[in-house]
């Protein structure tokens, strides 16, 4: 109480009451959330003290944190902000077990979101949010806003959450749809660099979804593999991205590095252009690249 610093003072309280919530002291935890100042961070605190009991198995006081937890973000007056934290509140929800109350606080975000009339802010917040839904669940809605979202990273960062959601849910085939229509993207796509870069993300995408995809690990490398190839047809080098092609066709790549070896036996370093494959590219049927 005596830190002059008021974010700093409630930073501490928070880290205190998720230590007490951890050691099972429901009540000092829960007192000591409410007296941190600052909706966001008494957001923050109660989160903590939510996970701390779900994980203790204390299931009522828990849902009770949680619902206090939205109730404080909802005091936020910037919407931009609000939309965030509530964001940040489904994903930490969701994590201690708490799905309704996850899918509360992500509806409260998407409420937050529609009311935000500066696109340059609700662009800002919209991947989050599209985040939120499908974390939740809500993968309509998630994919709905995720096509609002410009930034290829970012709007592939969404679709992981989506996808790792889809598959959960036995819907693996919807999963890939959904990688297959940023494949149908590209063609709109007029700057050939745009388009390689774009391939190169939707290569190490799917070799992230394979992670956690156990009965379709071949189908995902086989997918990256392709998003990698036809980053060649739109003039990437077969260097870029090396680490993916070493995950995807490691033959392809040892054999790539011989040549290099061979090319500079003393300095191993690159020739002047990629190695010629062959008219067709490796494997016979990837087509020219550079």
């Amino acid at each position: 109480e005596q830190i002059a610093d008021l974010q700093l003072r409630a930073e501490v309280l928070a880290g205190v009451a998720e230590g007490l919530a951890g050691a099972g002291m429901v009540e000092q935890a829960r007192q000591i959330a409410d007296r941190v100042h600052g909706h966001q961070v008494r957001a923050e605190a109660l989160c903590g003290v939510v996970v701390a009991l779900a994980g203790a198995g204390m299931v009522d006081q828990a849902r009770d944190a949680a619902d206090a937890a939205v109730n404080a973000v909802e005091q936020i007056a910037d919407l931009q902000l609000r939309a965030e934290v509530l964001a940040g509140v489904a994903e930490a929800l969701v994590g201690a077990g708490m799905v309704d109350q996850a899918c509360d606080a992500a509806d409260s975000a998407v409420n937050a979101v529609e009311r935000i009339t500066n696109r340059r802010l609700r662009a800002k917040v919209i991947p989050g949010v599209a985040k939120a839904l499908a974390d939740v669940g809500q993968v309509q809605r998630s994919c709905a806003y995720a096509s609002l979202v410009t930034d290829v990273k970012l709007r592939l960062d969404v679709h992981k959450s989506t996808i790792r959601t889809l598959i959960k849910t036995g819907r693996s085939d919807r999963a890939v749809d959904l990688i297959s229509s940023e494949f149908n993207i590209l063609d709109a796509i007029a700057v050939r660099d745009e388009a390689a870069d774009q391939c190169g993300c939707l290569a190490q995408m799917c070799l992230e979804v394979a992670k956690f995809s156990d009965d379709d690990i071949d189908r995902w490398i086989d997918m990256g593999r392709g998003a990698l190839t036809r980053s060649w047809f739109y003039g990437a080098s077969v260097w870029d991205h090396f680490d993916i092609l070493m995950r995807v066709a490691p033959e392809l790549a040892v054999q790539l590095v011989d040549e290099r070896i061979l090319a500079d036996p003393e300095q191993g370093t690159a020739p002047e252009s990629d190695p010629d494959l062959g008219p067709e590219g490796p494997g016979g049927d990837t087509g020219s690249y550079r």
